[in-house]
């Protein structure tokens, strides 16, 4: 099973963003502006995390699971912008070095949260959608 991260906040987007430098940010519980997540705070098991309202992403900033750590844990957490996207491994839907893939939980169990708990599925921006383009890794460019 996949480790998920999750950070929130909230924010389509262009294929000329997605790919874009951006840092994970979380929501200030005292309401203020999105608070920066440094790698410190990463949990140090693999994880997606999505990060909903980082400044300069329209829609959201993603790290997959297998981005490299700086080894200082005083930088920003890193990520890059992306966007939803319609369907896993579609080629057309993201831009060149990028996939399509599930980055939250994937859609009927999205579906079911938003039906059954709606204020938990505004937890996730709104209108979650759990595919977004990410940047294809060194392992999946060699198979």
């Amino acid at each position: 099973m996949r480790a998920l991260g999750l950070l929130l906040v909230v924010g389509c987007v262009s294929n000329t963003e997605v790919g874009n430098p951006c840092s994970l940010v979380r929501r200030d519980p005292q309401g203020g502006a999105p608070v920066a997540i440094t790698e410190g705070e990463l949990p140090l098991a693999r994880a997606d995390y999505v990060s909903f309202g980082a400044p300069g992403c329209t829609e959201v900033c993603v790290r997959g699971a297998d981005a490299q750590r700086t080894g200082d844990n005083a930088a920003a957490a890193a990520g890059h912008c992306s966007r939803g996207c319609s369907s896993e491994g579609a080629s057309g839907d993201c831009p060149a070095g990028f996939s399509c893939r599930a980055m939250l939980l994937d859609r009927p169990t999205m579906q079911a949260l938003c039906s059954t708990e709606p204020a938990r599925c505004r937890q996730f921006g709104g209108e979650p959608w759990p595919l977004y383009c990410v940047r294809v890794s060194a392992a999946e460019v060699s198979q």
